[in-house]
């Protein structure tokens, strides 16, 4: 419910104010015909993104006319208070807790299943990363999750993380508040907990579709859960972790300036393509991966850390670290590692299943096990891993440790245009050559990465298209959907047409989506869109509808002016190029 104050301003003792209050169209509940004997009255609203008619006479003149528009406020989750931070949990909780059709029949229509959503972004048939699409689907999604957790309870206040504020923590990410046990619990879990939530998430589990029947266009994993073909976990549980590989990320969150960079590179070249660019690697970046980890690998990277930290920057291991489940990714499509199709499972993925061998291993050739790694001179495994450094050296903030060469000795093998991780605790000119990464040290860890990545072990589900079986899930994506709003708002970015100038091969603006017009009902004109009924909304018809001032939009944001640890008024003349 929304109090609204409405006073009138244009006499001081106006006497009795005659108020008449209603919906300008069909939907709204709320309906005043009031006299007060006083200028003020407090009016409750109960219908979000709903026109209500406003008018106040005195002895038969009428003194004000307006339209209000009531909306929900998204907010940052931790503004909220304690008790309507509880409310949202425990909603989400009950989300994912039962199936559709026991949700439809406790919360009708609008209830949708997590698993629904789990599998719609795990699709292999749209790209909801690494293109535009990433504007258009996100925000859709949103919506169809609020519908969803609103049936559940239609007073919630809708919360997002901006996951900025909480880069001052630095090498401490993982002891934000959003990781409490009152929130979304931790993401440093512990081994003998199986790498499983503890608060209210523990019991989530994975979505089993053994057969691919129920979802036959989302990603699934061999044992049959929704997921990626690499991600050979046991558990049926949701595993979250900033582990790998026995070692802990010090990788912190993005800082708030990443964010006002992206906006000022827009402002100067209204090129919404590398706007999209510098979000995905400068902001959201590892936002997936560092909530992964990774466990049961073929080799211990704590082991390995405390034993060449001399030499070794945690940074740079960590920047390492959590992009290897991806690496074994690009290695299986490559055709260097394999993976089973399938594995044995339990018939209904009830109980977790660790008593069959479910894993990828190499397909490379000589490569039998992580001992016939150390067989290779040291410029075949340079030669296997230049792709890789590659990955590892455009990744966000590689570029403080690992350099492009044009051309690149290892031991007489000349490797041209490659990425190289240089020294990192000294300068290159010191004499403590202990402190200097030549070939032998970098070959160190070259044995290492080529190990993890052939004999990989497991991976968390955040890593994969099925990351919406984590909850945390979310509260992550709002704040790209935030960063539209002022784009579309404000007369700093939108002098000039949005150009759909996505990569070649990605969703088109005139392509279709998944969306359609009925995940914005009951708030949108459905009348406008009757041709498309049954048919799915293109990008260029999604685009439309989730303009701020759209009247599908049901919500605002709290503010525009605080991006993570930066204050930026993005409405506000830009006051340094």
């Amino acid at each position: 419910d929304t109090t609204m104050v409405l006073k009138v301003t244009t006499c001081d003792n106006c006497g009795d104010v005659s108020w008449s209050i209603k919906p300008t169209g069909e939907r709204g509940s709320v309906s005043y015909d009031a006299t007060t004997t006083s200028s003020t009255l407090h009016a409750v609203f109960k219908d979000a993104n709903t026109k209500f008619s406003i008018q106040a006479s005195v002895d038969g003149q009428l003194i004000i006319d307006e339209t209000a528009t009531c909306k929900y406020v998204r907010r940052e989750l931790r503004s909220v208070n304690a008790k309507d931070q509880t409310r949202f949990m425990l909603a989400l909780k009950e989300m994912y807790s039962i199936d559709q059709e026991e949700g439809e029949e406790k919360y009708g229509k609008n209830f949708l299943a997590s698993q629904h959503l789990v599998a719609l972004h795990d699709t292999g048939t749209y790209h909801f990363h690494g293109n535009l699409f990433f504007f258009t689907s996100h925000p859709a999604l949103q919506v169809k999750f609020e519908k969803s957790i609103l049936s559940i309870d239609s007073g919630l206040v809708l919360a997002y993380w901006d996951f900025m504020k909480d880069s001052d923590l630095g090498h401490d990410w993982d002891q934000s508040e959003i990781y409490s046990e009152s929130l979304f619990g931790p993401v440093a879990t512990l081994k003998e907990n199986d790498y499983r939530v503890s608060g209210y998430f523990h019991d989530v589990k994975m979505v089993f579709d053994p057969d691919s029947r129920k979802f036959p266009n989302a990603g699934h994993t061999p044992r049959g859960y929704l997921g990626a073909l690499t991600q050979t976990t046991s558990s049926k549980h949701l595993q979250r972790s900033n582990s790998y590989c026995g070692f802990r990320s010090t990788m912190g969150q993005v800082a708030g300036t990443n964010f006002v960079a992206c906006m000022d590179q827009y402002e100067d070249d209204h090129n919404f393509r590398q706007l999209d660019v510098c979000f995905e690697e400068k902001v959201h970046a590892n936002l997936h991966m560092m909530h992964a980890g990774q466990w049961d690998c073929s080799v211990d990277w704590g082991d390995f850390y405390e034993e060449h930290k001399v030499w070794l920057d945690e940074d740079l291991f960590s920047i390492v670290a959590i992009i290897m489940s991806s690496i074994t990714g690009e290695f299986f499509t490559d055709g260097y590692v394999s993976c089973p199709s399938s594995c044995s499972n339990t018939d209904d993925g009830t109980d977790d299943d660790s008593s069959s061998t479910c894993s990828c291993s190499s397909a490379t050739s000589g490569i039998n096990s992580p001992e016939d790694v150390d067989s290779l001179t040291k410029a075949e495994r340079m030669s296997l891993l230049t792709s890789t450094w590659k990955s590892i050296g455009t990744s966000l903030n590689a570029d403080e440790f690992i350099k492009f060469r044009k051309s690149y000795d290892m031991d007489g093998t000349i490797f041209n245009n490659v990425f190289v991780p240089m020294n990192t605790k000294v300068d290159i000119k010191s004499i403590n050559l202990d402190k200097i990464m030549d070939n032998t040290k970098l070959d160190l860890l070259n044995r290492l990465i080529l190990k993890t990545v052939l004999f990989q072990g497991s991976y968390g589900i955040m890593m994969t298209g099925a990351a919406p079986t984590d909850p945390l899930f979310w509260v992550m994506h709002p704040i790209f959907d935030k960063a539209t709003h002022v784009l579309r708002l404000s007369s700093r970015y939108n002098t000039q047409s949005f150009v759909w100038n996505n990569i070649k091969g990605f969703e088109k603006y005139n392509e279709m989506t998944p969306f359609t017009y009925v995940d914005f009902k009951p708030y949108l004109d459905t009348s406008k869109y009757e041709t498309t009924k049954g048919k799915y909304l293109k990008n260029s018809e999604l685009w439309e509808i989730i303009h701020p001032s759209s009247e599908a939009v049901y919500y605002i944001y709290d503010q525009f002016t605080e991006w993570g640890n930066v204050n930026f008024d993005p409405f506000s003349t830009r006051s340094v190029k």
